[in-house]
């Protein structure tokens, strides 16, 4: 593969950096839509187990609530001798436990709702920011022939950064999961595969490499980000949660850079 260094013209290093920074975005908006497809899948499973368990109860329940019915009726009563006052306590105590099941896991499920919810709005807010990116640097290439070389390459290299900083949420969403009512009580976890909780404290380790690899590309990058200060600050929006997570203070310096910021 040709590198900037092998080309003469710099119109065409431009190009060629300008074509890297949009190969790079579209697949890491392509990884981020398929993450967020699988948190989906998984939050959903857990979703399917709740309302599966709920109308098994909810099927026994009934079903007892008709035996009862039945033996209560005048021609059973009358043969066997049951005690009516005791098959009406016990249809109670059947009907008012079905209540408490349907509500117990309505309650569970529209907690894990509001959890699917928010880890979702985690992955837009994501692909969001890597938009308002994308949408700066066009507007910024528009006007290719003026930019420096070195301006543009900053430009990549903190769409490289920036391609982990905006998973910094995700991580918390995954968290939030598995640290939630609904996997960590004792009464409900116990329905939940080993392989569901594996794969979502799998998918926490992951996240976890995944932010000690953009504090290394922050760091290997520091001094370029110090230097287009101005360009870096006009785009916190993309990097803010990152820097708070990891309490990073920027700049780390006073050298910045001449050149206007992106519109």
């Amino acid at each position: 593969m040709a590198t900037p260094e092998d080309l003469d013209d710099q119109l065409e290093q431009k190009k060629w950096l300008v074509n890297r920074f949009e190969a790079y975005m579209e697949n890491m908006l392509k990884e981020l839509s398929n993450v967020r497809e699988l948190f989906k899948v998984r939050v959903s499973r857990i979703e399917v187990e709740l309302q599966q368990l709920r109308d098994k109860i909810l099927a026994a329940v009934a079903f007892i609530a008709t035996a009862l019915l039945g033996i209560s009726s005048a021609a059973f009563y009358d043969q066997l001798g049951v005690n009516y006052q005791l098959i009406v306590l016990i249809l109670l105590v059947d009907i008012l436990l079905g209540l408490i099941v349907f509500i117990v896991f309505f309650l569970l499920i529209r907690s894990l709702n509001s959890i699917i919810q928010s880890g979702d709005m985690a992955f837009v807010s994501a692909m969001d920011r890597l938009n308002f990116l994308n949408g700066g640097f066009t507007t910024l290439t528009e006007e290719i022939q003026e930019l420096e070389i070195e301006r543009l390459q900053f430009f990549l290299h903190y769409q490289k950064f920036a391609g982990v900083a905006v998973r910094v949420e995700q991580i918390d969403a995954y968290d939030i999961l598995l640290s939630s009512f609904v996997l960590k009580n004792k009464v409900t976890s116990f329905m939940f595969t080993y392989t569901l909780k594996s794969e979502l404290k799998g998918a926490i380790n992951l996240g976890t490499e995944l932010m000690k690899s953009g504090i290394e590309l922050f760091m290997l990058y520091e001094e370029e980000f110090n230097r287009y200060e101005i360009d870096f600050l006009t785009l916190n929006y993309i990097h803010r949660s990152f820097l708070e997570s990891f309490k990073i203070t920027f700049p780390t310096s006073q050298v910045t850079n001449s050149g206007a910021p992106i519109q």
